[in-house]
């Protein structure tokens, strides 16, 4: 009796590997479709049920035979959960879980080494574009606070005589604030405001301190417009006017 069964099972999982290569199906395409781990599906065509574990094998043997168009045999689907069959499965040792359980650990650790991958390389760009900015900006020159003079044509109508009066006359293009000395002395300290025009006179020298804005006024020295002190919005500490030269602090 056990001897017909067992021979009824070995020919139902052998009509199973059958369909399958009949379907021109690869074990992988299986897999894809039903879920089922390619071992189980081998265990199965094979009959080798003992390694599947007894608490899932009615199902997937089920699902395998769905899935070809294969109806399981009445007397084969008892067999499968008979005593004498658990018996013989629970007497032995290797089950199907620790293959699931190792597939899935192996599919979640491929994942974690893909996103530490691209992690890594990541970080890397990341901070070869801080290191080099930060080298390129410790390497950058300061700049610090000179006095530069203002050029002058070299022609005798751009010099300032020495023994003329050095008359500045001041053009507001936009508000501005400034303070203006005339021989030392403190003559105005304060916002100008657009389009007004303003005239001082020295001996020795005028100087412009604070100018809020560079860009924001016109200056003349004896009938001479100056180049402008700021082409943006920018402030200017000092415009210092003698009778032998003109000089810019910025």
């Amino acid at each position: 009796m056990f001897s017909e069964i067992g021979e009824m099972k070995e020919e139902f999982f052998k009509r199973l590997k059958e369909k399958r290569e009949k379907l021109n199906l690869e074990i992988k395409e299986v897999v894809e479709k039903t879920k089922l781990h390619p071992s189980v599906i081998k265990a199965i065509e094979e009959g080798r049920l003992e390694e599947i574990n007894p608490v899932y094998l009615k199902g997937f043997v089920k699902i395998y035979a769905s899935f070809l168009g294969e109806k399981l045999d009445e007397d084969v689907e008892k067999s499968l959960f008979s005593q004498g069959e658990k018996k013989e499965i629970k007497s032995k040792r290797e089950y199907f879980t620790p293959h699931i359980f190792f597939s899935k650990l192996f599919l979640f650790i491929s994942k974690i080494k893909k996103f530490l991958f691209f992690s890594i390389i990541f970080f890397l760009i990341f901070f070869s574009c801080l290191f080099f900015f930060k080298l390129f900006k410790r390497k950058a020159p300061s700049h610090p606070l000179k006095r530069r003079n203002i050029a002058v044509k070299e022609k005798s109508r751009h010099r300032i005589s020495a023994s003329k009066e050095i008359n500045v006359s001041l053009t507001v293009k936009k508000e501005c604030f400034l303070k203006v000395l005339v021989d030392g002395e403190v003559v105005f300290e304060g916002i100008l405001r657009k389009g007004s025009i303003e005239n001082w006179q020295a001996k020795k020298e005028i100087e412009l301190r604070r100018i809020s804005d560079g860009s924001a006024i016109e200056v003349e020295v004896n009938g001479e417009l100056l180049p402008s002190l700021s082409k943006i919005h920018k402030p200017v500490k000092s415009l210092r006017i003698t009778s032998t030269k003109i000089s810019v602090v910025k």
